[in-house]
């Protein structure tokens, strides 16, 4: 199956790519970013894939991956999530895109006690209060 891309996950991917190039790696093309990547329209993965069978399955209603899960034991694999991290350009896209506003990033910000809006760079899922470099 293949899937599009927006200019937003275009845009995410500019700094790893940065950091391999200084590290020496060689990239036959370039990534070109046309600096409205904040009002892109959000591509809905979930309604694509199989498809759409797979949205079709679950009454196309849309999927909200819960955001900054803790496992609740040892045994809990489904919320046993390591080092996510949010990216700049979510909370770039936030101040920028009034349209923007995933119910589950309102959710985990409320969970967490942060203002979206104000955050500035990535920062660990599970606690905001720590920067990503």
């Amino acid at each position: 199956m293949t899937c599009s891309h927006s200019a937003l996950s275009n845009g995410s991917l500019t700094k790893p790519k940065t950091k391999a190039k200084d590290k020496g790696l060689v990239f036959k093309n370039d990534v070109m970013i046309d600096g409205d990547d904040l009002q892109a329209p959000v591509n809905n993965s979930f309604h694509e894939m199989a498809h759409g069978w797979y949205s079709a399955s679950h009454l196309w209603q849309p999927y909200y991956r819960k955001i900054g899960t803790v496992p609740t034991g040892p045994d809990d694999v489904a919320n046993n999530v390591v080092n996510e991290t949010i990216d700049a350009s979510v909370f770039d896209r936030w101040r920028a895109n009034s349209a923007y506003r995933p119910k589950n990033l309102a959710e985990w910000a409320s969970r967490m006690g942060v203002d979206v809006g104000t955050i500035q760079g990535p920062v660990r899922a599970d606690d905001p209060k720590v920067k990503v470099t």
